[in-house]
């Protein structure tokens, strides 16, 4: 039989679908609050090669430029100087021991005997590669010079580049030793053998000529004045071409207010085993330009990237 609704049991059940109402509404800020998925930009852009032309830094004569068009100049290496008339030297033997120095004391700093083997064999590696080119030139430079084909000058060029790169295997081999018998050292006598070398490479430079080094790790491209010169300040002397630092054009607009100089990207590269960083530098109308101190050395210029920006 059919019952008829009471009025109190009619108002409880009203009364439920307000707060059912509010519990919807609560779910659906919270859906709308919730993060959106990563947005990932996908572009395409072309390797350019940072180079720079190294000038005279002064008026006087070119001193100590051994480096031929094709050796590999590490970072902070002294590249020529250019002496005042004074007859002063560029700095050598001291500059070497310091820096050999400071890179074992920052060794020690980062972790003491655990010193990277795989790293100073391939050191060794690349320092025995030089030695073997620059022996080469100079047996082919001395056959020419026994007929005629060169002067006396660039046979003692070549002989001065092939010292330089035996030095530089010396002080590899040293390394890759400590690295393979490395032990506990007393940091203090560390800092102070550096403090000293620093103490005479400083009086060194004080009586030397103008001295240039290279501004990043790259390849000699070519050499506007030979070692002796007479140059004038600002003159071109020699190329440098950056083997780790780069562009990266992408010829497109991209309008995004995100896209702002400073803002990391990933590079990516047919055959490469991982990816490398960049930064955007600059975008414009016409083009994105990024930038990377990342690159793999074996990477050329022209050379395609995929580029991944996340936003």
């Amino acid at each position: 039989m059919y019952s008829k609704q009471t009025p109190r049991s009619k108002h409880k059940r009203t009364s439920v679908l307000p707060f059912f109402l509010l519990l919807c509404a609560a779910l659906v800020a919270l859906a709308g609050c919730a993060r959106p998925g990563r947005q990932v930009l996908h572009l395409q852009g072309r390797i350019e090669a940072v180079t720079t032309t190294l000038p005279a830094p002064a008026d006087g004569k070119v001193q100590g430029l051994i480096v031929e068009k094709g050796d590999r100049i590490r970072k902070g290496e002294p590249l020529f100087g250019v002496a005042d008339g004074t007859g002063t030297n560029v700095p050598g033997k001291a500059a070497r021991e310091l820096a050999q120095a400071q890179a074992e004391l920052r060794r020690l700093q980062a972790g003491g005997p655990a010193v990277d083997r795989a790293a100073a064999a391939a050191t060794v590696q690349g320092a025995l590669a030089d030695v073997q080119r620059a022996s080469a030139t100079y047996q082919k430079m001395t056959n020419l010079y026994a007929i005629g084909g060169v002067s006396k000058r660039q046979v003692d060029q070549s002989a001065q580049t092939l010292a330089s790169a035996r030095d530089r295997l010396a002080a590899a081999q040293a390394e890759l030793r400590q690295a393979q018998t490395a032990k506990p050292s007393d940091s203090a006598a560390l800092q102070a053998k550096v403090k000293a070398l620093k103490d005479a490479y400083e009086r060194e430079a004080e009586q030397t000529a103008n001295e240039v080094k290279a501004p990043f790790t790259g390849l000699v491209g070519g050499l506007q004045a030979a070692n002796g010169a007479s140059v004038r300040q600002g003159q071109p002397v020699l190329t440098l071409t950056a083997t780790t630092e780069c562009y990266i054009r992408i010829p497109q607009s991209v309008r995004d207010g995100r896209l702002e100089p400073g803002r990391t990207v990933t590079l990516t590269a047919p055959g490469l085993q991982k990816p490398f960083i960049g930064i955007i530098r600059e975008n414009t109308d016409r083009e994105l330009v990024l930038f990377s101190d990342q690159k793999p050395e074996d990477l050329p210029a022209g050379a395609s990237v995929g580029v991944e920006i996340s936003l």
